[in-house]
């Protein structure tokens, strides 16, 4: 399946990129080590940090309370960021940047968003996949680290809200805010 890759350049333009991915878990390994890049480059421009900031002053969030801090992220992203599921046979992923330049993505755009904007003021995220099989991974979502516990923050869900698991779907795969896998649950 060809994977296309949205990220912007220096000068703020969208540059779209096109790999060939392998079928089944593989695929899904190297879609979200693509994500984990594209998260870490848009960590070295301030966009990301700056959206980030704006959000705790917006949402009032206390100094140095993660959990407030982490709420926000994900209030502000479900509030403002429209799911648009990917063009039919074609896997997309897009930079944190171009998520927030044009307000759209599908779920795996949003993972990449929550955790760049999380990442840029202190909290640590994760990904976490869920299918049918190991085959057949069919939804991501981040996960925050507030406290000593990994809280769901998946913003996609029409009902939901912060903290609450998503419906599993069978199979389970947790990756590092890298994109590295580091757990199976299955």
């Amino acid at each position: 399946m060809p994977l296309a890759v949205r990220d912007e350049t220096a000068a703020r333009r969208v540059r779209v990129e096109l790999h060939n991915i392998p079928p089944g878990e593989a695929g899904t390994d190297a879609t979200v080590a693509k994500l984990g890049e594209l998260v870490r480059g848009s960590l070295r421009a301030q966009r990301v940090r700056l959206v980030a900031l704006q959000i705790l002053q917006n949402y009032n969030v206390p100094n140095q309370d993660q959990a407030a801090a982490a709420r926000a992220i994900y209030a502000w992203v479900k509030n403002h960021v429209r799911y648009v599921p990917d063009p039919t046979d074609l896997e997309t992923v897009q930079s944190p940047d171009v998520t927030l330049q044009l307000r759209a993505g599908d779920c795996d755009d949003h993972a990449a968003l929550v955790i760049a904007l999380a990442n840029s003021i202190g909290i640590r995220g994760r990904y976490r996949v869920m299918g049918p099989d190991r085959r057949r991974f069919r939804h991501i979502y981040p996960e925050l680290l507030v406290g000593q516990r990994w809280r769901p923050a998946d913003t996609t869900r029409q009902s939901g809200s912060f903290d609450m698991t998503s419906p599993s779907l069978g199979a389970r795969k947790t990756y590092t805010s890298e994109g590295k896998p580091s757990m199976y649950l299955g």
